[in-house]
Formats: C-alpha cells, structure tokens, sequence
C-alpha cells in the first residue's frame, strides 16, 4: 500500500525520529513519501536524501553544541539587545541593527549541505516536503517536489533541501530566521507542528505520523528566557497539533521522550531508542501486513 511518514517538530525529542526509521529498515518497509517540521525536517531531509535510519544516527551524535548553536550575537552585543529592549518598552525605538535571533544556524545548514549532496527536492526519488512559515505575510511555505495545487495561504516551491532545513528549525527567538528570495522565514511548526495535512494533499491513502510533542507539564521546567519561550511554543502548538493528527493521520505514533529539552544533547540516544521502541509497539498493534 502507499504511505506516507510526517515526522513532527520537537526539539531534541526529535531525535525519537531516528529510531522510527530504524524500524522501518529493519522491517523492509519505506515509506512513497516523507514530510517534516522543525526537527522532523532535519531528520526527513537526510532520509529522502538516501541515507538510512542507522547512517542518520551516527551523523546526528557527532553533532554538539557548539556545532547546532553558533552564535548570532557576540558577548560585546549583550548590553546592546537589553538596551534596545528596554527603550523600546519606553517608548524611544532606537533604530539599532541586531540579530533576529539568538543563533544563526549556518553550522547545521552546511552539514545538512553535506550529507544531502546538496540535492534540491526536484533532485530526489521520493516525494518529500518541508514547511516553514513566512513571518511577515503568515503565508505557509511548503518546499516540495511533489506537484499540488496552490491552496489559500499556503505556497509550495522548490529549493535546496539544506535551506529548506534552514527555514523549517527557525525557531522564533532563538534561531534567527532564514532569509530565502524576499522573504524571512520562521519554523514550520508555527503553521503545522506535524505535516500530516501536506502528505494527505499529496493523496496518500494511509498516513503515518509521528508525533514528538508533549504536554508542557511533560519537559522541564523552564530556567532562563530560552526556555521560556520554548515552553510557550510548545503551549501555543500542543492542541492544535493534536486536533490535526485527528484529521490527517490513520495512525500517530506518539514517541515524545519526557524531560528532554532544547540542551539536554546527552539524552539523544534515548530519544532514539525511545522512538524505535514507539515505533515497535505500533506496528505489533497495528499489523506490519498493513504498510506491505
């Protein structure tokens, strides 16, 4: 049967991803097409790109911090963004340049670059999509190699699959957003945590989406400013991305691993086993003969 697999944003939990794959590999089972938001993008891009589930995890534990956050701001700049903050909240609007964004995500673009063979999506065998949202026209850009008809608010385009990364993880605050053509793009999770709907688009008769998202209560508490806001995007998207998976997924395999947030690099490996295991008990439930 055909199928599609949507893998869904959420931070380092998305590493839950990895571990579906695996799964799938082992059983002979891959999906017609493949679509991901925020995390899910980064983990679909490599996978639509050829590499497989195993190939993915040893990539992504050489990833560290110092490679996934390179700084948009330097110390010097510090005084400079609570400066600016505090006049603007009186009223001066001071019209200094700064940063969008804590961190600048060109480290991650160009190993996305690298072991994608900086393909573009009009390069791939599979159908694949990637979303991001425009934040000054609120416009849902969808990158794709798929042929879909335009839809209110939602644009799809072609591009390269590491700049379609680029744009998908922007998360607002955090990582600055990705300037492509005229626009400034923001994390797709904005619009769509989980990409269900744009593989139901695609046509696909049965969808398979994993869902990384957790209650707030569910991750740690928050510490600093960053976690704030983290915390508060995992508020605004949580219901919302629930109700889509109840229109656009057959079957949600829920492989959001608790207590992992956006710096806890040492809990990856058990967000992917978390997610193999997830992966494991839905398809004993559900009858691997279904996907065949």
């Amino acid at each position: 049967m055909r199928w599609g697999l949507s893998l869904g944003g959420g931070s380092l939990r998305g590493a839950a991803h990895i571990g579906v794959l695996k799964v799938l590999d082992s059983e002979g089972l891959r999906p017609v097409a493949i679509a991901g938001t925020s995390a899910g993008a980064i983990v679909g891009a490599l996978y639509a790109a050829g590499l497989t589930g195993q190939e993915i995890e040893n990539l992504v534990l050489k990833l560290n911090k110092r490679t996934v956050f390179d700084k948009a701001l330097k110390p010097c700049q510090y005084p400079a963004v609570l400066g600016k903050v505090l006049l603007d909240l009186l009223g001066f609007n001071p019209s200094w340049k700064l940063p969008l964004g804590l961190f600048l995500g060109a480290n991650l673009s160009k190993e996305i670059a690298l072991y994608t063979q900086n393909y573009r999506l009009s390069d791939l065998s599979m159908k694949t999509a990637i979303n991001a949202v425009d934040l000054d026209t609120g416009e849902e850009i969808i990158f794709t190699n798929a042929k879909m008809k335009n839809e209110d608010n939602t644009i799809y385009v072609d591009g390269f699959l590491w700049e379609a990364v680029r744009a998908s993880i922007s998360l607002p605050g955090i990582f600055t957003p990705y300037k492509w053509q005229d626009r400034r793009l923001v994390d797709g999770g904005v619009s769509a945590l989980n990409p269900a709907k744009v593989l139901r688009r695609m046509g696909l008769p049965f969808v398979i989406a994993i869902d990384v998202s957790l209650e707030s209560t569910d991750s740690p508490a928050p510490d600093n400013f960053v976690e704030v806001l983290l915390r508060s995007f995992d508020l605004l998207g949580y219901r919302k991305n629930k109700e889509e998976l109840r229109l656009y997924a057959d079957l949600t395999v829920e492989a959001g691993y608790k207590g992992v947030g956006l710096k806890e690099f040492n809990k990856i490996e058990e967000c992917i086993a978390f997610g193999e295991k997830a992966m494991r008990d839905a398809l004993k439930k559900t009858g691997i003969s279904i996907l065949r």
